[in-house]
């Protein structure tokens, strides 16, 4: 797929080369048992993203600028129609939002740009079947996070996510500062809670993952937003999960959930909240709101809770 296609959503991994033989090894659906395969080389996510603009492709700009500026005239035709059937009482926030497109249409005819990122890869190396060994997951995770960020940036696609690894890692994350153990980080998952050594080394490997969420947040705050209105961070949602609260029990209570960018000033953030128990379904409904999509009531199994949570606008 070349840049003059959209994509509904950039779905990228980090030494995750299981396809969809297993549910582990995938996190977005298209729908009902419909799994999409994550892409783990960096190499083929940037291919497919940017191959039509290096070397300057001046066609290939112009093909993805007339694209966004389609998006924007779909967008704008469909708020005109719904302002027109409107009471007077709503009509204000319909014309906030079409305010807000004929600036982003002013900006995008104006000053659009989309450059390829520059892919710090060194010592990175990809086998003949486009997968690589789990010493290089730092490096292969900087570049997929540093793709995704420049093709949000350039209007490819408004969702991505990045899939770190799968369930049954047996990998020793010995880049990660404190990790001193001789077991692969699924095994020490399954560690009691007393074995401190094994805890202290999960502790390391949590740090990592930390400072990668920070890495993919600052990169998207370090992109202003045309026009001097904030930043790409600002505008955006960022949400940072895994599978379980307490891997050696599977336990799903008290699962922590990170969530940086305000989506626009949707979200209040600067917050640590507590949710006692409320089901994470909830959070999604709450992020599809953010995005605009009011209409969304549900996400996954009905059965654990609809609508979305309260307290977090």
């Amino acid at each position: 797929m070349c840049i003059r296609d959209s994509f509904r959503s950039l779905d990228l991994g980090v030494a995750n080369f299981q396809g969809v033989s297993h549910l582990r090894a995938c996190m977005s659906y298209d729908g009902p048992a419909m799994p999409i395969p994550v892409e783990s080389n960096p190499y083929a996510a940037f291919d497919r993203l940017f191959g039509d603009l290096t070397g300057g492709n001046a066609e290939a700009l112009a093909r993805l600028r007339a694209r966004r500026m389609s998006v924007i005239d779909f967008v704008r035709d469909d708020l005109e129609i719904a302002n027109a059937k409107l009471g007077q009482g709503e009509k204000h926030k319909v014309e906030a939002h079409l305010q807000a497109i004929r600036e982003i249409e002013n900006r995008v005819s104006s000053d659009f740009t989309c450059t390829p990122p520059e892919l710090n890869d060194e010592g990175f190396s990809v086998g003949g079947n486009g997968q690589y060994g789990a010493e290089m997951m730092p490096v292969a995770g900087r570049l997929q996070m540093d793709i995704l960020v420049q093709a949000l940036a350039c209007g490819l696609t408004n969702v991505g996510s990045i899939l770190w690894g799968t369930a049954p890692e047996g990998e020793r994350y010995t880049w990660a500062p404190g990790w001193d153990h001789d077991d692969g980080l699924h095994s020490l998952s399954h560690a009691a809670t007393e074995d401190n050594q094994a805890q202290d080394s999960l502790q390391a490997a949590a740090r990592w993952y930390a400072s990668q969420y920070a890495y993919l947040v600052q990169r998207l705050k370090d992109i202003p937003e045309p026009g001097g209105e904030g930043t790409m961070l600002d505008n955006s949602v960022v949400l940072w999960c895994c599978e379980n609260s307490r891997s050696n029990t599977h336990s799903p209570d008290n699962m922590p959930y990170v969530v940086a960018g305000s989506g626009g000033g949707y979200f209040n953030t600067g917050r640590s909240l507590s949710f006692n128990g409320e089901p994470h379904n909830k959070l999604f409904v709450s992020i599809s709101h953010a995005l605009g999509f009011d209409d969304v009531t549900e996400f996954g199994a009905t059965q654990y809770g609809t609508g979305p949570l309260t307290g977090l606008t």
